[in-house]
C-alpha cells in the first residue's frame, strides 16, 4: 500500500517537473540576453521568430532549449521507471 502510495506521488512529481520545465520560454530568455526583447512576444518565441529578430546562433540556441525542454524529463522519467523495475 505504502509503494502505491510512493509511486503515485513520484508520478505526481515528474509530471509536475516536465510542466514546469516545459513552461520556460527559452527563445524570450535568450533574446533578453542579448537585449532584444519586444514588448509583445505572446506564444511567437519560437526558433524562427528568435532567428529572425536575434540572430541565426540565438535561434539554434532556442532551437536545442527547446529540444532539451522535452529531452530532459522524459530521460529522467524513463530513467527513473528502469531503476524502480529492477
Amino acid at each position: 500500500m505504502l509503494l502505491n502510495i510512493l509511486t503515485a506521488m513520484t508520478h505526481a512529481l515528474l509530471i509536475l517537473f516536465a510542466y514546469l520545465v516545459g513552461s520556460i520560454p527559452i527563445g524570450v530568455l535568450l533574446a533578453r540576453l542579448k537585449e532584444r526583447t519586444q514588448e509583445r512576444w505572446g506564444a511567437q518565441h519560437r526558433c524562427t521568430n528568435v532567428m529572425r529578430s536575434a540572430g541565426k546562433m540565438l535561434g539554434i540556441l532556442t532551437l536545442l532549449g527547446d529540444v532539451m525542454k522535452g529531452f530532459i524529463p522524459t530521460f529522467i522519467a524513463c530513467d527513473w521507471e528502469s531503476r524502480s523495475l529492477s
